[in-house]
């Protein structure tokens, strides 16, 4: 029996579901240069606050994470799992994804949780965050 063709909901969240998955597993090494792989440059973040900041490099966007990451490691954090996922398709390069991260300590008990909405870039994986923005 030949399985159904995809549905539209999964066809435009494949590639992005990969990306998270692969995201996940880039957090843990706490390494700011694992992350920024999956970033385009110049890369922008727009914080909860309403602030921004434009990275124009990967050694920028790699500093910016190990910032993060060590922040999040000092208050116990080890792992972190997305959920929620959803995409848009944005002509044939671009995908709107949203994301509720969840940053786990040892035991997997939640630390810090939000939502986060990003614009992909690339036709097909790998795909790269050129904005993101928390909320």
């Amino acid at each position: 029996m030949t399985p159904p063709p995809p549905s539209p909901t999964s066809e435009r969240t494949a590639g992005v579901a990969e990306f998270f998955d692969q995201f996940d597993i880039a957090f843990g090494t706490f390494d700011g240069a694992e992350i920024a792989k999956r970033y385009a440059e110049p890369y922008v973040a727009c914080r909860s606050d309403g602030t921004a900041a434009t990275f124009d490099t990967s050694e920028e966007t790699a500093r910016y994470f190990q910032g993060l990451l060590d922040e999040y490691y000092a208050m116990g954090v080890r792992s972190c799992r997305h959920r929620d996922v959803d995409a848009v398709q944005v002509g044939e390069n671009h995908r709107l994804a949203t994301a509720t991260w969840e940053l786990c300590d040892d035991a997997e008990n939640i630390v810090t949780t939000w939502r986060e909405s990003y614009v992909l870039v690339g036709a097909a994986a790998p795909l790269h965050v050129r904005s993101s923005i928390d909320h």
